[in-house]
């Protein structure tokens, strides 16, 4: 029996469009312009009032997370709306349980017409809701097996090392091949002075409101200006404005040194659309794939201190140009910056465990100015050995990364064949325990038992595998950092005062040690390891390499009191 509804003349006739990837190889009929078309030519022949159009161009049919889907169904709950017209019901949706308690329920419930045209659907009809159930199935079917495709796709494009997703701010599509990025040179500008003012000390919380103040768009306004927006809703007044948390994604994007970088997320199922962070191993890098917009070398730097710097923005909003360097030396953990709130002048760090009774027993106070006349002393002494005799001096370098080197790929590679001997026991014991198998020497129970045995090791293996060639990688660029060093060493050898940037590419870490007295003064060690030679008095023959020249600091912050670091045993 036809259901008695009485068609409202002052209700919305919604006609609703869709079209995303998930209907795979549908024709142009399928376009938004020509869904409009056709719902409009049909609902003015069936003589249905007030049209309006719900559009969702780009959306999964599989949820229901789409902005015109969800204003639809606002409008139906607010009485607002009598008939909903869909060229078919996957336009509607490809959830098949969903899309049936649309019909049967929801629809119903606020007195609404359904029509989907093509499939010959009109809840006006109870003849046609006969078969509705069985399309709403199939067509969720051939959504899952295009999902699956993509999938497959995807799985190849990203081994091939073709970038998966949308270049980041600062890249665009090749027009002469989309399939990877060239420089956009007005956004690269604006990463490269991210990149130079964090690695001149400042905080992405200070970057962020410099950015601000110079009026310069965000990413998501930049892209609208362009033409190629890619938030589908967003609050204008939210994305008007730089955030920190803007600041420190685009500094941690390893993408701008010119990698690809495929699989970082992954979906559990095609229905389920939220993203996952993917495990170390499933991610597959592939390098120098672009130009760079950032060195690599400098992207190292700004992650090394990223790393280090766990602490909010410095109450005083001075900038801290020991920021991320600074490590207890009993407890590994960072060296937190504060200032005297009665002396303002008066900066100093401590061990962030300490303050927190996180298990480190000593404070390891160290004051701003003293620390910066140790430090200066040191690197006065290291350039004044290089500007002396830089052949000397190279030749130094070249010893310490190379000893380093020599040992730590001697025992990588060593790890690396033993690894490689087993993945190769692991397939031939596989493929023997299949032999006995087809053969009737063992059961399939026990092969299987062994089968998965060996695929559990194996995957084990050969995650240590990528893990320690990847570690063979890192220490063999070593190599290279040699003249890099030597060339910031040069850029620095006539500085007078400390910087951020200075620190950064001349030094790994700075371990500060516990405060001591002896003979009556406040003694207190710290030992400096240099970026590409570590710490030069760590052997007994390089403790003479600079042992000419003065590095041992005394200074008297107050009357009675004298303070200095420890001079080298």
């Amino acid at each position: 029996m036809p259901r008695n509804v009485i068609i409202d003349e002052t209700k919305i006739t919604a006609l609703y469009e869709r079209l995303s990837r998930d209907d795979g190889t549908d024709s142009e009929s399928n376009s938004i312009t020509n869904q409009k078309l056709y719902l409009e030519k049909s609902a003015k022949s069936l003589n249905l009032p007030n049209i309006e159009h719900y559009t969702d161009d780009g959306f999964s049919g599989l949820n229901t997370n789409r902005p015109s889907y969800q204003r639809l169904m606002k409008d139906i709950s607010s009485g607002k709306v009598g008939t909903v017209v869909v060229k078919d019901l996957s336009r509607l949706g490809r959830d098949y349980v969903n899309n049936g308690w649309l019909i049967e329920t929801f629809f119903a419930e606020h007195d609404v017409r359904f029509i989907a045209l093509m499939d010959g659907v009109d809840t006006f009809s109870s003849n046609s809701l006969d078969h509705y159930a069985y399309i709403n199935v199939t067509n969720q079917q051939m959504a899952m097996a295009t999902s699956r495709r993509l999938k497959l796709t995807n799985e190849i494009k990203g081994n091939e090392g073709k970038p998966l997703g949308p270049p980041p701010y600062g890249y665009i599509k090749n027009p002469a091949n989309p399939k990877f990025w060239i420089i956009d040179e007005a956004a690269a500008k604006v990463v490269r002075d991210i990149f130079s003012m964090y690695c001149s000390g400042l905080g992405t919380y200070e970057i962020a409101n410099i950015l601000n103040d110079k009026k310069v768009l965000t990413p998501t306004l930049y892209w609208e200006s362009i033409g190629k927006p890619r938030a589908s809703k967003y609050d204008p007044t939210k994305a008007a404005l730089w955030k920190a948390q803007t600041i420190n994604t685009i500094l941690k994007r390893q993408e701008y040194c010119g990698d690809v970088i495929n699989f970082k997320t992954y979906s559990k199922t095609p229905k389920n659309k939220k993203r996952y962070k993917n495990s170390a191993e499933n991610i597959k890098i592939f390098h120098d794939v672009h130009e760079p917009v950032i060195d690599r070398e400098t992207f190292n730097i700004v992650q090394r201190r990223l790393d280090g710097n766990r602490h909010r923005k410095s109450a005083d909003k001075k900038v801290n140009i020991f920021n991320g360097l600074l490590v207890c030396a009993d407890c590994g953990g960072n060296l937190n910056y504060h200032f005297n709130q009665g002396n303002p002048d008066l900066k100093y760090f401590n061990c962030a465990n300490n303050n927190n009774n996180r298990g480190c027993t000593g404070t390891h106070y160290i004051r701003m100015d003293f620390l910066e006349k140790i430090v200066m002393a040191e690197l006065k002494a290291l350039m004044s050995f290089a500007r002396e005799n830089e052949e000397k001096f190279a030749r130094f370098l070249s010893k310490c990364v190379n000893e380093e080197i020599t040992g730590s790929t001697q025992l990588l590679e060593g790890e690396i064949r033993q690894l490689n001997k087993r993945n190769i026991e692991i397939n031939r014991l596989y493929q023997k325990i299949y032999e006995d198998n087809a053969l009737g020497k063992i059961t399939d129970t026990r092969f299987q038992m062994l089968s998965k045995s060996y695929d559990e090791e194996q995957l084990e293996v050969q995650t240590k595998l990528k893990e320690k060639q990847l570690e063979l990688d890192r220490i063999k660029e070593k190599e290279s950092d040699i003249e890099k060093f030597m060339a910031a060493v040069r850029k620095y050898t006539r500085v007078t005062k400390l910087t951020a940037k200075m620190l950064n590419e001349l030094i790994d870490k700075i371990v500060v040690y516990q405060s001591e007295i002896i003979d009556g003064i406040w003694v207190q060690k710290i030992d400096i390891y240099y970026r590409c030679i570590g710490f030069v008095a760590s052997k007994e023959e390089n403790k003479k390499v600079i042992e000419d020249k003065k590095r041992y600091v005394e200074m008297e912050p107050r009357q009675g009191v004298v303070i200095a670091n420890k001079k080298r045993e």
